[in-house]
């Protein structure tokens, strides 16, 4: 659990790399035209539940800046995302994919700071 709470200058150079390819992925996933069926209503919130909470933690990773900053740059994607959505003919945007994006990063923030109190007992 160490890494999870302080990567080295060179570990944080693969991480860079690697949210830069998670963010590539995921603007695929969230702008190109779904191809997919959504067998149980609002399924996609766990989506992006889950993959902003990957994206907090590897933002955390990737850079040594303040939480309230990380949060910012997430929301900032979130509402950049919800913005392109609303311009897509094949997508909408939806406020409760904001709140279930930034719910994922705050969630992933909790956990961070469950870990350092454990280390740190």
């Amino acid at each position: 659990m160490m890494i999870l709470t302080s990567p080295n200058p060179q570990q944080r150079l693969w991480f860079r790399f690697s949210l830069l390819l998670m963010l590539a992925a995921f603007s695929y996933l969230l702008f190109g035209k779904p191809s997919y069926p959504q067998p149980i209503a609002h399924t996609d919130k766990l989506g992006h539940l889950f993959g902003f909470a990957a994206l907090a933690m590897m933002l955390h990773l990737a850079f040594d800046w303040p939480r309230w900053q990380q949060l910012l740059v997430l929301a900032g994607y979130a509402g950049l995302v919800e913005l392109v959505q609303s311009r897509l003919p094949y997508r909408q945007a939806d406020p409760m994919d904001f709140l279930a994006d930034m719910a994922g990063a705050l969630m992933f923030h909790l956990f961070l700071m469950l870990v350092v109190r454990w280390q740190n007992r």
